[in-house]
């Protein structure tokens, strides 16, 4: 083991003086450093407030992956890139190739408690909130830069935004001509391959691009990917002032449904999804103080994923009541059954539907002097979704939801004060405030002192309100439930943070670290029903788990502290270092019968995080990296496990050379290079060594 555990209190022994070295060590290298990093200004964001600020400004811990980073990462998947976050989990999920992204922990499979955008369009689905990073219409390769706000930022984008906020800024047409070709290839049968052409005519600028990912995922575990993306983006000018501004995205193809061979309720095949989506903005500015934009998105999501095992006698037959005991079986059940239930055949499809969402949002940034801005503006979203076999109805739910927000921000010598609110209401809760407040004081030029209180809640998802997963007749009737929802309406949830921080920059050297206190309440969870009346437990027991069902229930509390922090540290003009580590200790009250404690000995937040990344750049343009990752021993809820802490070390070496008078880049790229294979997200997901080639090329 690389990391290693001291047997006293279970700290990493490695991290501190890592971080001891990287402080003092920037003093000695400064002067390496070319005028250009000693000069350069600490990253602009909008993550936290919507208002463009400075990462010293940001009224909450902001974390900038550039494309150098990302580039010197050699992941070849756009969740992955969330490893190298402060107090971020990743994992591949256990149907769908999902990446499930995860801040503070606390999550299963459907990780909904983040805000991701992509260059200001909202990246989630409507059903369950979760974000599907293969079906983003981009490759790491489109990025330009990602901001992390790591804290709550509902004050700035509403209640999804509950735990933390993701920015995804691509690169523009403007800043780069000609086509793009890449492709990539290795172990899994991982295929990645990708086509863009920038175009800069005259008034339209747009980049169109076609992108393919096929993986056949974990080993035995059913999570393969195939999807198309197609996508166009970019902007006409209309004029010196107004801007129109387009995307347009369709992604198809179908991923492994996870599931067992063996399973009759839940078997192993594919099922299709489609995402399709569109956005339209139109920006003037009136003014260097003054500037508005007007924005329409649309969505659409279909997910196609039944089940038809049989008529309601033979399933019943599987679970060992034959034709002699049928009769009096269905005669004697506690449940009033209709007539001839027997024939009927039994469906199934826990995550079949089909949804829709339309987004308008107007915004004004606005300064009233040098030293005060504000950014305000409203908005409104309509969802609606359909799927009888996951919702407890065939007609569609519709969903209204409403928002008003503003940030502030003044600046009153060395101090910097952010305030900002924003009120949400919708038909799946009652209107309430998300706010934060922040205090900055800056020590000297690039040294700040921050201490910010935030408030946020978050509504319940038509998947969550409504979602009951069951297998049922064709006519509607559940035979056997395994998830449902309560007597009770589900109500948001609330959250509450401190945080004390600092930023600051010596050199070459970039140094970010907070202290938190977090409140998680009212929590929406799964708890169990041992005594739901049923037909049969044939799902329950495939997953090992008592008869009855889950019911999803408001309940329970998860107080977190800790500390987190990271280190950019550029040594000169060809070498890079990026450490990053969190600690967090967790105090968790529970409803009883909850499946987080009764299936579950490990907390939901791993007590320890860290990524560290070394790049460098030798001469005739060879490039090499070297990348380490530590996750601790965690929980994944619902379809999850415990899983145990490893080590990862991933490595990427680089060559640039000239084809036909163009630039080839050949990376070859090993994951997990040095260690034994390891768990992500529950135990039958084994993350071996794994090797891949990637060539990418431009073309003037």
């Amino acid at each position: 083991m690389i990391w290693q555990k001291c047997p006293q209190d279970g700290r990493p022994q490695t991290l501190f003086p890592l971080f001891v070295v990287g402080l003092f060590a920037a003093p000695l290298a400064a002067d390496e450093l070319t005028e250009e990093d000693l000069m350069q200004e600490m990253p602009m964001v909008m993550a936290a407030t919507r208002l463009p600020q400075s990462v010293t400004d940001s009224p909450g811990s902001i974390t900038v992956l550039d494309r150098e980073l990302i580039a010197a990462s050699g992941f070849l998947e756009i969740g992955d890139l969330f490893r190298l976050v402060p107090g971020f989990q990743v994992a591949r999920s256990w149907r769908d190739h999902h990446t499930v992204t995860t801040y503070h922990g606390q999550t299963d499979g459907l990780s909904r408690r983040m805000q991701v955008l992509v260059d200001g369009r909202t990246a989630f689905t409507s059903q369950f909130g979760l974000t599907d990073w293969d079906r983003l219409g981009i490759t790491v390769h489109d990025i330009e830069r990602i901001e992390v706000m790591r804290g709550p930022a509902g004050s700035a984008y509403g209640s999804n935004a509950f735990v933390a906020a993701i920015n995804i800024v691509t690169r523009k047409p403007l800043t780069y001509g000609g086509s793009e070709l890449f492709v990539a290839a290795g172990d899994s049968d991982t295929q990645l391959a990708g086509l863009r052409y920038h175009s800069n005519g005259g008034k339209l600028s747009s980049t169109a691009s076609a992108t393919y990912l096929g993986s056949d995922g974990f080993e035995g575990g059913n999570s393969g990917v195939n999807v198309l993306n197609l996508r166009w983006q970019g902007q006409y000018q209309l004029s010196g002032e107004r801007t129109l501004g387009f995307h347009v995205l369709h992604a198809d193809g179908p991923s492994g449904r996870g599931g067992s061979p063996s399973s009759l309720f839940d078997p192993a095949g594919d099922k299709e999804i489609k995402e399709q989506n569109a956005l339209l903005r139109f920006t003037e500015v009136l003014s260097p103080n003054n500037q508005w934009h007007l924005q329409l998105g649309l969505d659409r999501t279909v997910r196609g994923d039944q089940v038809r095992p049989g008529t309601v006698a033979e399933v019943l037959a599987v679970a060992g009541i034959g034709a002699d005991q049928l009769d009096d079986y269905l005669a004697n059940f506690p449940v009033a059954l209709p007539d001839g239930i027997a024939n009927q055949q039994a469906v199934a499809g826990p995550y079949n539907y089909r949804a829709t969402r339309a987004d308008l949002e107007a915004q004004q940034t606005y300064s009233f002097t040098p030293d005060s801005r504000l950014v305000w503006g409203a908005g409104w979203r309509k969802t609606r979704v359909r799927g009888a076999l996951v919702l407890n109805s065939s007609d569609y739910f519709e969903s209204d939801n409403s928002r008003l927000f503003a940030n502030w921000e003044y600046r009153d010598g060395p101090w910097l004060y952010n305030l900002g609110g924003l009120y949400e209401e919708g038909d799946l809760a009652t209107g309430d405030l998300s706010s934060r407040l922040g205090v900055n004081y800056q020590l000297a030029p690039n040294h700040t002192l921050r201490a910010s209180f935030a408030r946020g809640w978050r509504q319940p998802f038509v998947g969550e309100a409504y979602h009951e997963l069951a297998l049922k007749t064709e006519q509607g009737f559940p035979l056997e439930r395994f998830i449902e929802v309560g007597e009770e309406p589900l109500t948001p949830e609330k959250i509450t943070t401190w945080e004390l921080g600092y930023v600051g920059r010596w050199g070459g050297l970039r140094a970010e670290v907070k202290l938190f206190d977090e409140t998680l309440e009212n929590e929406i969870q799964e708890v169990f029903d041992p005594t739901a009346p049923e037909l049969l437990s044939l799902f329950a027991h495939e997953n090992g788990q008592p008869p009855g069902a889950l019911i999803r229930i408001n309940g329970g509390r998860t107080h977190l502290q800790g500390i987190e922090g990271n280190i950019d540290y550029r040594f000169n003009e060809h070498t890079r270092l990026w450490l990053s580590y969190g600690y967090t200790s967790v105090d968790q009250q529970l409803p009883p019968l909850a499946i987080r404690g009764l299936q579950h000995s490990n907390s939901g937040t791993p007590r320890h995080t860290a990524s560290a990344l070394l790049s460098h750049r030798f001469e005739n343009n060879w490039q090499a990296s070297l990348g380490y990752y530590y996750l601790d021993d965690t929980a994944w809820y619902l379809f999850g496990s415990d899983t145990a802490s490893y080590d990862r070390i991933d490595l990427r070496l680089a060559k640039t050379i000239d084809l036909w008078s163009q630039p080839l880049k050949i990376e070859l790229i090993g994951q997990n290079v040095a260690g034994a294979a390891y768990n992500e997200f529950n135990v039958q997901n084994r993350f071996d060594s794994m090797l891949f080639m990637r060539f990418s090329m431009t073309l003037d």
